[in-house]
């Protein structure tokens, strides 16, 4: 780890949390609350942004280096806060604040290699990124619909395998897998 570049990394940090604590104090991310809360008064209505996407993490890291946070950026913030499905989203400056500490901590590794503070690769940019256009999954495990057709063919064959007493018909769908 160098140490002028990982200090340089910790004031970066500290100007966009100080940034973002004066826009609450001035009451400017309580008006974005309000607002964002009134473009989506239901449960149902409410999206946040995609935080693995690389375009939202690339804004996020970008607006570190700056020592800012833009409109859009702190938005995001706003509507990644949670809340119950059986009630309404009522995002607070004091929410939105912890929603951003709790995102920089899952992306600090990330930030700190790309900025150079640290030597290694990031452990997300490694995995495969799962792209809109990939094969849906079924809602049991992750798994891929292809793989829960055969799963489903094994399990059928394997009752008539255990009713006929026979185990090839276990191996032929073992195969498969």
């Amino acid at each position: 780890m160098e140490q002028p570049r990982a200090k340089q990394w910790r004031t970066q940090v500290r100007h966009f949390k100080r940034h973002l604590k004066v826009l609450a104090k001035l009451g400017v991310l309580a008006t974005w609350c309000a607002q964002e809360k009134a473009n989506a008064p239901t449960a149902h209505e409410w999206s946040h942004p995609q935080w693995d996407h690389p375009a939202w993490q690339q804004k996020f890291y970008d607006n570190i280096l700056s020592g800012t946070c833009d409109e859009e950026l702190a938005r995001g913030f706003i509507r990644s806060c949670p809340f119950g499905w059986w009630s309404r989203p009522n995002p607070t400056p004091e929410a939105t604040l912890l929603m951003v500490d709790t995102l920089y901590n899952k992306y600090s590794r990330q930030f700190r290699v790309r900025f150079g503070v640290l030597n290694e690769v990031p452990p997300l940019q490694q995995r495969r990124q799962v792209a809109s256009d990939d094969e849906p999954t079924d809602r049991v495990g992750g798994l891929s619909s292809t793989n829960m057709q055969l799963l489903r063919t094994f399990e059928l064959l394997g009752g008539e395998a255990a009713a006929s007493g026979g185990e090839d018909a276990r191996s032929a769908a073992a195969q498969q897998l």
